[in-house]
């Protein structure tokens, strides 16, 4: 049996398998106003759009902890969590906001895209495994926000209620990696969060990277 740690940001992998168990079981929550996110260690500071509320830890766990056990059965490994949520925001019952960071340390000699793409790789098989039947698509680019260029990755899950969409951003902050994942199958909902997101400010530069990883991006 494998051993995956979530410096192979396999914790991504539970950021889209989670979701899938909200579609048996999740409560409406009552509307919260605009608040305004900030992350001194990152520099980062956001306006949060009204109509989000934050996930209480202990459902963020149970849901964890589906998500694990599904990467674990899809690929015949354990987790190992070194994974720091930042933020978890939710939404109505499909729609989530949610920001990670985590350790960087990827094998000696690999490009930071090339790691980023293995794990979503893995991602996308794990969801196709886990639904067979539903139709899937996936696509990879980069976007600047804030001034700061993040890898993205977007998958499409079309159910026969609703198109399910996930859009993943990730950026090296030093021997960190932030990651920034909102799913949504309200499309309105979707652009709202988006434009929040782009609307990002970041005061830590990418200068900040060690000379050896800045060199990969």
């Amino acid at each position: 049996m494998k051993c995956f740690s979530y410096s192979f940001k396999v914790v991504r992998l539970f950021s889209v398998l989670f979701v899938l168990t909200l579609l048996v079981a999740c409560s409406a929550k009552k509307q919260a106003p605009e608040r305004k996110l900030h992350q001194t260690e990152y520099g980062w500071t956001m306006t949060l759009p009204p109509g989000f509320d934050s996930v209480p830890p202990k459902d963020w766990e149970r849901l964890q902890n589906r998500g694990r056990e599904a990467v674990e059965q899809t690929f015949d490994t354990t987790i190992e969590n070194r994974a720091r949520m930042l933020y978890i925001f939710q939404s109505g019952q499909y729609n989530y906001f949610e920001a990670i960071v985590q350790p960087a340390d990827y094998t000696k000699g690999k490009l930071y895209r090339e790691s980023f793409k293995g794990v979503n790789d893995l991602l996308f098989e794990a969801l196709e495994t886990q639904m067979p039947g539903v139709r899937l698509d996936s696509t990879y680019d980069e976007e600047i926000v804030g001034g700061l260029r993040f890898l993205r990755f977007d998958i499409n899950v079309h159910l026969p209620q609703m198109k399910l969409q996930m859009i993943m951003f990730s950026q090296l902050f030093g021997n960190e990696e932030v990651s920034v994942n909102i799913t949504c199958a309200d499309p309105k909902k979707l652009a709202t969060l988006l434009e929040a997101w782009r609307s990002s400010t970041f005061s830590k530069e990418t200068t900040d990277l060690p000379s050896a990883l800045r060199e990969l991006m």
